[in-house]
């Protein structure tokens, strides 16, 4: 197992000054890195085949939420619908503005617990931001 890096980060919106900790992944993964890594750990399943798969499971999800489903991966993730707006009365219809649907997923307990239990954190030096001094120039006075 890997390593979880994260460093300080100054927090401006504290009095007195604190700090936040931000996560520092190593790299993005995507579809391919999936599906070579499910081919590599199970050799069963070829890599295209992992590849071609992973995509509709997503659409899977999409579909079952627009159909107004919610969906639960045992011991993975659960995917469900949330509404932000106001109505001033019970009987007032949905606002008609779409971005008032979101689309939450919230992982299991047990999968969040695995991964507390594996995890080693590696904590990065906090950077600084500096001017970038290539940008300055002189100032001629006449």
């Amino acid at each position: 197992m890997g390593t979880i890096q994260w460093k300080p980060e100054v927090n401006a919106l504290t009095t007195p000054q604190s700090y936040r900790i931000r996560f520092v992944p190593h790299k993005t993964t995507g579809y391919k890195d999936m599906a070579a890594d499910i081919s590599l750990a199970h050799p069963n399943y070829n890599e295209e085949l992992v590849l071609s798969l992973a995509p509709l499971v997503m659409e899977w999800i999409q579909q079952q939420l627009a159909n107004g489903n919610q969906v639960t991966l045992e011991d993975a993730f659960n995917f469900r619908i949330s509404f932000t707006g106001r109505l001033n009365r019970a009987d007032d219809p949905l606002p008609e503005d779409e971005d008032s649907i979101h689309v939450r997923a919230y992982p299991s307990q047990p999968f969040v617990r695995e991964i507390r239990h594996v995890a080693q954190l590696v904590r990065l030096p906090m950077t600084q931001k500096l001017p970038l001094i290539s940008d300055v120039e002189d100032t001629c006075l006449y």
